[in-house]
């Protein structure tokens, strides 16, 4: 009887304590888990604010870069090195942002250098037009005709010094034919490869060599 008796207290206490000790790890486990997400909560709380007031609440306009540095642009140790500004109902607001560089540029998201006085189509929050996002792969015409006018004149260096209208004509063309990455490859024509992996001297070369850039230089010389 007492041997029944003490299986059964015993079968009794038994879920009783497990129960106990499941409840104690799981409070463990939110202690510890308390901290990280308050932490990504301070991180990542404005970040996915904004996001949702851009995706609920978005309207553009133009913004002009009025700062391009290779550091940062409040001081050396800052990463945000450009900075621009945008107009909204006849008020100015500025911003920063982060972008790549090597030891000569800042190069931006058409892989081609940034300069102060470019303007990119900028997307803000109606409700909160402080909160925006700069897309540095939607440059205004203004911006993009004096892209195709520095090529040109790298052209004329490489064509040994031909007329200004034949190397727009070219500039214009290879633009036409192989967009930003085309501008890209002649920018850069004599840069060193550990400097710019995608546009360099030698891959220059190669786009260079290419019939249909041939086949345009030919066309455009041509022209009178």
């Amino acid at each position: 009887m007492k041997l029944q008796l003490f299986k059964k207290q015993n079968k009794i206490k038994l879920p009783s304590t497990r129960k106990k000790e499941y409840q104690l790890k799981w409070w463990h486990k939110l202690l510890f888990l308390s901290p990280i997400i308050v932490i990504a909560l301070i991180f990542k709380g404005n970040e996915w604010y904004e996001s949702y007031m851009l995706n609920n609440y978005k309207d553009s306009t133009w913004a002009v870069l009025t700062n391009v540095k290779l550091s940062g642009v409040k001081d050396v140790f800052d990463i945000e090195n450009v900075a621009f500004e945008y107009n909204v109902g006849g008020k100015i607001y500025s911003s920063t942002i982060s972008v790549p560089v090597n030891h000569k540029y800042v190069i931006g998201d058409l892989d081609l250098p940034l300069y102060v006085g470019q303007r990119y189509r900028l997307y803000f929050a109606t409700k909160k037009a402080d909160i925006c996002k700069i897309d540095l792969t939607k440059p205004d015409t203004a911006t993009i005709k004096k892209y195709i006018n520095d090529v040109a004149f790298v052209i004329q260096k490489l064509l040994n010094n031909i007329s200004t209208f034949n190397a727009q004509c070219i500039s214009e063309k290879i633009f036409n034919n192989f967009s930003y990455d085309g501008l890209a490859y002649i920018i850069f024509y004599d840069e060193y490869l550990v400097e710019n992996l995608k546009h360099n001297s030698s891959t220059f070369s190669s786009f260079w060599a290419k019939s249909q850039v041939k086949n345009i230089i030919n066309d455009c010389l041509k022209q009178k």
